[in-house]
């Protein structure tokens, strides 16, 4: 009996530390949030593919990025992503269900880099990297 008491402690206390892992893990400051949304909110394009980017960084740290190819008027037809606030980066998870690879956002020289990563058919490890400016 005691060593059934000892076992359900030690559970006990391993799920007390993982929930309060999850949630240190996850959390951004308010300086966190703050930071990004002077760094990635607005309009950015990549001038070589017209691709057009519009990010928004909400007070409470959701990421929402519309992602078009061509005019402005054509954002009727964007993809939408979330975002997540990491290290001064964008983070955008991988997506199974709608096949969209893991990537970052960061910013380098103020140019907005977008990073793509993931494996061709073949497993090999595959890193496309697109260049945006901030549109006036």
């Amino acid at each position: 009996m005691n060593i059934i008491k000892k076992h359900i402690i030690c559970a006990v206390y391993l799920l007390i530390s993982c929930f309060w892992l999850v949630t240190k893990a996850g959390a951004q400051t308010p300086l966190e949030i703050r930071k990004a949304d002077k760094l990635f909110s607005g309009f950015w394009i990549d001038r070589k593919t017209s691709r057009q980017l519009l990010i928004g960084v909400e007070k409470d740290g959701y990421v929402i990025i519309n992602d078009w190819t061509g005019k402005m008027q054509d954002r009727g037809s964007a993809d939408a992503y979330t975002a997540n606030i990491k290290g001064g980066k964008l983070i955008m998870p991988p997506d199974l269900e709608h096949h969209a690879p893991y990537a970052e956002i960061l910013i380098q020289e103020r140019k907005l880099i977008y990073l793509t990563k993931f494996k061709d058919i073949t497993g090999k490890p595959v890193v496309t990297r697109q260049t945006f400016v901030r549109r006036n």
